[in-house]
């Protein structure tokens, strides 16, 4: 969050700076507030889902705690209808919640700590939402993969430019702010992170969906309710906060891929926006350059 009020304050300064831009001046118009609004959506979907792994994990050690105290149960004395053993129910139920806290730690670490390269740069998903490296967010990750495919990107922008109807043309400046060629270059930034994104989420979701099941098998076996008086206690009602917990966890990785991408879609489109500017400052430069020298060279004939 201090990273997005850096983001806010920064751009302030920087817009109170700039003249006013208008499509009518032949200027990209600056969309920030949507793009802010994606980031700060971005940041949200994050702690949600961050706060949903700690709640878990801290349940099942609630549960394993319960477990343990069961140990030290006389099992001789509870009735046990069936043929299996008690005792190796207990064993089986804490190896399967030494697995679950197991499996916790590596959801959290898919969005923490695991790498993830693509256009030259390496980063985790943590980077793209402020909460990691300061030199790996969302803007300089699309910046780098920008860098990295730019050659490719002229050659396939050219080309789709050079396709394009006057029409056509027009309808992308008129819709979007930016050039055709431009509008290439956000489209494939899009692109490149929602793939690296898909995949960061189906890895996260595949872990928490395992989680899920066996929360499930867990809450179906009940064992320390069998083991009692089959009424509810607050070791079936641990479990059943669990696979809550698991359910909302699934949900709100789904929410963080939407916002990611979302967040994406507007980071590309900003920079898009900028690079329009640059490039037409930089040729508004040269005809400047040009107009100066052919006047000087005019007035030497004289």
């Amino acid at each position: 969050m201090r990273k997005l009020l850096r983001k806010v304050v920064f751009l302030c300064i920087v817009l109170l700076a700039l003249p006013s831009v208008t499509m009518a001046q032949g200027y990209p118009v600056m969309d920030v507030t949507n793009w802010l609004a994606a980031i700060d959506q971005l940041y949200s979907s994050y702690d949600m889902v961050m706060n949903t792994i700690k709640q878990v994990e801290q349940a099942y050690q609630q549960y394993q705690f319960y477990l343990e105290q069961a140990k030290s149960w006389n099992l001789d004395n509870i009735q046990w209808d069936g043929d299996l053993d008690f005792r190796d129910e207990i064993k089986d139920v804490t190896r399967t919640v030494n697995k679950q806290i197991t499996n916790i730690r590596k959801i959290e670490e898919i969005f923490t700590t695991k790498q993830y390269s693509v256009g030259g740069m390496t980063f985790t998903v943590a980077d793209l939402v402020g909460a990691g490296d300061d030199d790996k967010d969302l803007e300089k990750v699309l910046k780098g993969i920008g860098k990295e495919f730019k050659n490719n990107w002229d050659y396939a922008a050219d080309a789709l430019v050079n396709g394009l109807t006057e029409e056509q043309s027009m309808a992308i400046w008129q819709k979007y702010g930016i050039s055709p060629k431009n509008y290439t270059y956000m489209q494939q930034k899009k692109i490149m992170l929602k793939d690296v994104t898909s995949k960061i989420m189906a890895a996260a979701t595949e872990e928490a969906v395992a989680l899920q099941t066996e929360a499930d098998m867990a809450l179906a076996n009940a064992v320390l309710e069998e083991a009692t008086t089959g009424e509810e206690h607050t070791e079936k009602e641990l479990l059943q906060q669990i696979a809550v917990l698991i359910r909302e966890l699934i949900g709100g990785t789904s929410s963080l891929k939407g916002s990611l991408n979302q967040a994406a879609a507007q980071t590309a489109y900003q920079l898009a926006v900028q690079d329009e500017k640059e490039d037409q400052d930089m040729q508004s430069k040269a005809q400047l350059k040009m107009e100066t020298v052919t006047r000087e060279q005019q007035d030497s004939m004289f």
